[in-house]
């Protein structure tokens, strides 16, 4: 995504639709996850509503922290193959670029929840 921003919505609107897919997006993820990872137990609708919202969140940009960890967390769940790390990180012997994604989204959460 380039720096050119492909919505109309003023900068306030495009924070709050980044809330609302995110919140979305966690939901869904929730309801398709259980105790056997991965999309496999999903619905065909399920997973196409799972990379609609991941498609959304990739066009809006950020304007804000909570925005922020939004985008990083469906970069996390489309690096992590939504596997046993989507809520919980990486285990402590994850390669390098696992365990810095999981700090850079804890950290931008961190931000978020100052205010």
């Amino acid at each position: 995504m380039a720096d050119a921003d492909s919505s109309t919505a003023f900068p306030d609107e495009q924070d709050n639709e980044l809330i609302r897919l995110g919140e979305a997006y966690m939901a869904l993820l929730r309801e398709t996850h259980g105790p056997n990872w991965g999309l496999h137990t999903a619905t065909n609708e399920q997973i196409y509503d799972v990379c609609t919202l991941e498609d959304r969140i990739a066009e809006v940009p950020a304007r804000t922290n909570a925005s922020l960890a939004v985008r990083l967390f469906a970069l996390w769940s489309i690096e992590c193959e939504r596997d046993e790390a989507l809520f919980a990180g990486p285990p402590d012997d994850a390669p390098i670029t696992r365990r810095l994604a999981w700090g850079v989204l804890k950290d931008a959460e961190r931000l978020a929840a100052r205010g």
